[in-house]
C-alpha cells in the first residue's frame, strides 16, 4: 500500500507513505519528471497515509502511521518534520466556523 503526493514549495518534492511505515521522499523536476535526492524516514509500522491541507494560505501535509502522524511543511526549499502530540490520529479534516476560522480535527 502507497501514498503518493506531490508537493510544491520553492522545490518541487515527491513524498511517498510506504506500507511498512517509512516515508520516502525525493527531489522532483517539474518540466522532466526525474527524481533525485531520495530520502528516507521511518515514521511507524503500518502504512502511512498522507493528507495534504492549507493553513494560513501555507501547504502542510499530515503523515499518519500505525501510531505516529508527522506535520511536513516547508521553509525556503528544505522539508521540515513536526510531531502531532496526541496518543492518536487516524483521521483529519478542515473545520471552519466563525468563531474558529480555518482549524482542523484531527480524530483517532
Amino acid at each position: 500500500m502507497y501514498s503518493v503526493l506531490p508537493f510544491i514549495l520553492q522545490l518541487s518534492y515527491l513524498l511517498c507513505g510506504q506500507g511498512d511505515g517509512h516515508l520516502l521522499y525525493f527531489l522532483l523536476n517539474a518540466s522532466t519528471g526525474a527524481l533525485t535526492d531520495k530520502k528516507k524516514v521511518p515514521l511507524g509500522e503500518g502504512p502511512i497515509t498522507l493528507q495534504a491541507f492549507s493553513f494560513e494560505k501555507t501547504l502542510h501535509v499530515l503523515a499518519l502511521s500505525s501510531y505516529r502522524a508527522i506535520l511536513i511543511y516547508g521553509s525556503g526549499n528544505e522539508l521540515l518534520f513536526s510531531r502531532v502530540h496526541l496518543k492518536e490520529v487516524s483521521h483529519m479534516c478542515p473545520y471552519s466556523s466563525h468563531a474558529f476560522p480555518d482549524r482542523y480535527v484531527g480524530r483517532s
